[in-house]
């Protein structure tokens, strides 16, 4: 069965972006941030996406763990 997702915005040091949160009850399991706010990010800021994409992952890892 899918775990139940919420779309959760997170302050990260690129600024707010959504992710996507899983938890098995009540643990947080998956943090996801939105691919395309990702996307956009890396490209305004010149970055390649997968270095945003692990940034942001590890930001909201850390932010919902706390």
């Amino acid at each position: 069965a899918a775990l139940p997702r919420e779309i959760v915005t997170l302050a990260t040091s690129y600024g707010p972006i959504p992710f996507k949160v899983s938890r098995l009850e009540g643990r947080v399991v998956t943090v996801t941030p939105e691919f395309a706010d990702v996307a956009r990010i890396a490209k305004e800021k010149a970055l390649p996406v997968r270095e945003v994409l692990d940034q942001a992952r590890a930001e909201g890892r850390r932010l919902l763990s706390a």
